[in-house]
Parts: structure tokens; C-alpha cells; sequence
């Protein structure tokens, strides 16, 4: 019995809905100059975008559940920063020649919450990602610890084939 529960557990841990890609695109810590202060490290510009087009692919949906089925995938463009002054992330994302979307990516100056994310679920194919700049990097500035932009792709869950049908 004990065997059977062991293998019922590691097979949803498998799950092809729980699992997701995480990709760092920008992380302070290691793309910007470091300076210790009397609040500890702090990271100064210049910042680089090391890497400023990033290819993906959205994975086509194999299961055959109708809930959670429709042929599209999740992508979370995440931005979570701490900085002095205002940081913001432009960017575009684009299938071929076409542009999908672009915009800003602004975390609040909210320190509880200095999070901006985009979340958005687009049909199985090839993507490219482009960031243009980062804006609020001249002058002085301070950026604290944990800046990062992640792009996280994974499967829709049946509560976001909701909220996204209800739109």
C-alpha cells in the first residue's frame, strides 16, 4: 500500500501542469557594478543587458482534457526590483514579423510589493523576446539585492483558462 501512494505521489509531482521553464533575463546582482554601503551591497549602474533577444518556444498542449486543453500555452514576463529611484524594463514580444505586444515592465516604488509582471497565453509556436532598455539608470542610483527579470513558460492551469475566457 505504502508503494502504491509513494508512486501516485512521484506521478503527480511529473505532471506536465506543474512544470514550468524559468529563464533569468536580467539579475542585478550579477549585470550591474556592486558597492557596499552602510545597508549592505548595492548595485550601481552601468547595468548590462548581456543578452537582448531571447527565442522561445511555446510547446504544443498534448493532453486531450477539454478544461485545460486549448492549444495555448502561459508566459509570465516577471520584473521584482528595489531600487532608489525608478527602474523600468521596455520590451516586445513578437511571432515572425508580427508584434504581439510590447511595453513596460515598472515595479511600484512600494517596497512590500516592487513587483510588475505580464502574464499572457499565446498559441503553440516559436517566439522571440526583445528587450529595448532599461530606463532609470542614469544619475545616481541604487539598486538593492534580488533585481531580476524572469520569463517563466508553462502550462495554463484550469483557473487561468477562467479568468482568461472571462475577459
Amino acid at each position: 500500500m505504502k508503494l502504491f501512494f509513494g508512486l501516485i505521489i512521484s506521478l503527480l509531482s511529473l505532471s506536465p501542469a506543474a512544470q514550468a521553464e524559468t529563464i533569468v533575463l536580467f539579475d542585478a546582482d550579477k549585470q550591474c557594478h556592486s558597492r557596499e554601503t552602510g545597508k549592505g551591497i548595492r548595485y550601481t549602474p552601468p547595468c548590462s543587458l548581456t543578452e537582448t533577444e531571447f527565442v522561445f518556444t511555446l510547446a504544443e498542449d498534448n493532453t486531450r482534457d477539454i478544461k485545460t486543453s486549448a492549444g495555448t500555452q502561459k508566459l509570465d514576463l516577471n520584473f521584482h526590483c528595489e531600487s532608489l529611484r525608478p527602474l523600468s524594463i521596455e520590451y516586445q514580444i513578437s511571432q515572425q514579423a508580427n508584434i504581439i505586444t510590447s511595453g513596460k515592465l515598472a515595479p511600484t516604488q512600494n517596497n512590500h510589493n516592487a513587483h510588475s509582471s505580464l502574464s499572457m497565453s499565446e498559441p503553440a509556436g516559436d517566439y522571440r523576446l526583445t528587450l529595448l532598455k532599461i530606463n532609470g539608470m542614469k544619475g545616481f542610483q541604487a539598486i538593492k539585492p534580488g533585481c531580476r527579470l524572469t520569463l517563466e513558460l508553462g502550462k495554463k492551469a484550469a483557473a487561468d483558462l477562467a479568468v482568461i475566457t472571462a475577459s
